[in-house]
C-alpha cells in the first residue's frame, strides 16, 4: 500500500532534517550552519539545474540520465518553496497537526500525544 500524504491533505513536500534533542542542544551552530549550507546550495542549483545534474553526475553517481535529473529537479521547483524565499523551510503548525494525524490514521505512528511543537522547529532555520 502507497501513502500519499497529499491524498489525505497534508500540505508538506520535500525532504526534512532530523536531528535529536541531545546533539541540538550541544550543537546548535552546526545544525544552523548545516541548513544554511543546504540552502545555499538548493539556491545554486535553481540558478542552473543543467549544472547542478552535470556536477553531480561528476562527483557520485546519477540514477538515471541527465536529462531526468534536470526534470526532477524542475519538478520538485515548481511545487517547493523557490529556496530564496525568506519563508524557505518553515513549517507552520497547521502543517504538522495534518501530518500527525494522517500518519496516526494510517497507523504509521504511535498513539503518543506529544505537543506538536515536539516535532519541529523553525529556530535553526535560516532567515
Amino acid at each position: 500500500m502507497d501513502l500519499h500524504l497529499a491524498d489525505a491533505g497534508v500540505p508538506l513536500l520535500g525532504f526534512g532534517f532530523a536531528v535529536n534533542n541531545a546533539y541540538l542542544a550541544k550543537n546548535p551552530e552546526v545544525v544552523r550552519k548545516f541548513l544554511a549550507a543546504t540552502r545555499r546550495g538548493f539556491i545554486e542549483a535553481a540558478r542552473d539545474l543543467k549544472a547542478a545534474c552535470e556536477l553531480i553526475q561528476a562527483k557520485v553517481h546519477l540514477a538515471g540520465t541527465l536529462e531526468r535529473c534536470i526534470d526532477y529537479n524542475q519538478g520538485l521547483l515548481a511545487l517547493s518553496t523557490p529556496p530564496g524565499d525568506p519563508g524557505w523551510g518553515h513549517q507552520s503548525t497547521e502543517e504538522w497537526t495534518k501530518l500527525i494525524a494522517t500518519l496516526k490514521a494510517a497507523g504509521e505512528m504511535p498513539g503518543d500525544d506529544k505537543p506538536v511543537a515536539s516535532f519541529f522547529t523553525n529556530d535553526y532555520v535560516p532567515k
